[in-house]
């Protein structure tokens, strides 16, 4: 073999043993990036899974005063239809109530005429002297009409 082809050999040995020194770091350094890699993957799972959990509490959450706000607003037209129900009776009532009030007033202005008119015929008649000899004679037979 001559010089010519053992030192472009060697050279070519070595470079080959440099190019296979430098492929094995940077499979070391692959490899180690892929086990961070890995890592980090397990972590974001890890965080995908317990953002996905507290999704699903605010969804729960949210379905929860949904359901809330829909009980609500029930119980806000019941009431509403109740108060206005509640404001019709009291309007009726209103109505009975003055026109008793009325009738009553009524009732107690024919009675005040009546007595009126009665008081006014019993002092005429009681002055006749047919009417106070009866008054008298009653008022000796039965005690109990004296003040009348």
């Amino acid at each position: 073999m001559n010089a010519l082809t053992v030192k472009p050999l060697l050279y070519l040995i070595g470079l080959l043993l440099v190019a296979l020194v430098a492929l094995g770091t940077r499979g070391c350094v692959q490899s180690a990036n892929a086990r961070t890699a890995a890592a980090k993957l397990e972590t974001a799972d890890e965080l995908v899974g317990r953002v996905r959990t507290e999704r699903d509490a605010w969804k729960r959450q949210a379905e929860t005063n949904a359901a809330n706000a829909n009980t609500c607003a029930t119980s806000l037209e019941t009431m509403t239809s109740e108060y206005e129900r509640q404001q019709r009776d009291h309007a009726t009532l209103d109505a009975q109530r003055q026109a008793a009030i009325t009738a009553a007033q009524a009732a107690e202005q024919d009675a005040s005429r009546t007595l009126a008119r009665f008081t006014a015929q019993f002092q005429a008649e009681s002055r006749k002297p047919d009417c106070g000899a009866a008054l008298a004679a009653v008022g000796r037979s039965c005690p109990a009409l004296e003040g009348y």
